[in-house]
């Protein structure tokens, strides 16, 4: 969360309403909801909240960016520190950042 709201405030990536720090932080305590919700793990429901922290760390103002896939591309060094520290293992990782390319919780998740 405070890597992410870091990066938005250098960045100024708060583009609108819609894609500012409150909607990534929405969408990160959504996802974890929805996997408590569904019976996942606290581990599980975790890589989710991560998912939806990190969605949206790139968004152009036009169309011409992949948004999702520039996003996963920027928060793989912050998720490959967090897998160096046990935070998460390689495959949570690689699900975080499906999540993040596709917006949905993966089954993994």
């Amino acid at each position: 969360m405070d890597y992410v709201h870091r990066v938005f405030r250098e960045n100024k990536t708060d583009l609108s309403a819609a894609h500012n720090f409150g909607h990534v932080s929405r969408v990160a305590n959504g996802a974890y909801a929805i996997v408590k919700a569904v019976g996942g793990t606290e581990q599980q429901a975790e890589a989710a909240r991560a998912g939806g922290y990190l969605h949206d760390l790139i968004r152009s103002r036009s169309e011409l960016v992949d948004d999702e896939t520039a996003s996963a591309q920027k928060a793989t060094p912050m998720l490959e520190q967090l897998v160096k520290v046990g935070k998460f293992n390689d495959a949570e990782m690689n699900a975080i950042l499906a999540s993040i390319k596709t917006a949905n919780v993966p089954k993994e998740l």
